[in-house]
């Protein structure tokens, strides 16, 4: 469907050929008694597509247009689909790769898809 509505669906089978399948969870820990926050560094995804779920642990967050980073909240039964970078140049730039952290302020593990 995707590749349909961009009108690059002749590419769609070398594509998939090409593609290893992956679903891994990443774990973020938490943060020890004497940080305050934990997470990851500003990043894009490096694989297709990111699927998130909080499990109760809010901390990723996005950059706002003024360049301030803003938390994005959603409810536990949400899922949140990031874009990643081999999407991004699937569809020769026109869906985004968006950079993102994940900080960590209450000490909870977390768990990304």
């Amino acid at each position: 469907m995707v590749f349909e509505s961009y009108g690059v669906e002749r590419n769609y089978d070398s594509h998939l050929r090409s593609t290893t399948y992956l679903l891994r969870p990443v774990r973020y820990r938490a943060p020890e008694k004497n940080e305050s926050n934990a997470g990851g560094s500003i990043h894009t995804d490096k694989s297709f597509v990111t699927i998130l779920r909080q499990n109760q642990v809010q901390g990723l967050q996005i950059p706002a247009r003024n360049g301030d980073w803003i938390s994005v909240d959603f409810p536990p039964e949400a899922f949140v689909i990031i874009a990643g970078d081999a999407y991004m140049a699937w569809s020769n730039g026109r869906i985004l790769s968006p950079n993102h952290q994940v900080i960590l302020h209450q000490n909870k593990t977390r768990y990304t898809q």
